[in-house]
């Protein structure tokens, strides 16, 4: 049996997960989360990875676009863009 209901925390999961290519996902974050307005967002993400690449400090990235927006990334995209801390 599915989830049809969703709160608005699992919702903004789905966003993250349906940015990083999950078609289930991407699908239930249509069909069971309208009725919220969502932070991270497609674009909200393609924001955020727009800094990734400029800036590849996590703290500069989620002061800009909130706590969870590394969690727009990919983990290639974290090796590749994310400076490690010395």
């Amino acid at each position: 049996m599915s989830k049809t209901e969703f709160t608005k925390d699992e919702c903004e999961t789905l966003s993250l997960e349906s940015y990083r290519g999950s078609p289930k996902s991407a699908h239930q974050l249509k069909e069971y989360c309208s009725n919220y307005k969502l932070t991270y967002t497609k674009n909200h993400c393609q924001k955020a990875f727009e800094l990734l690449i400029l800036e590849s400090r996590p703290e500069v990235i989620k002061q800009k676009f909130g706590e969870r927006a590394l969690e727009c990334f990919d983990q290639r995209q974290k090796d590749k863009f994310l400076s490690s801390p010395n």
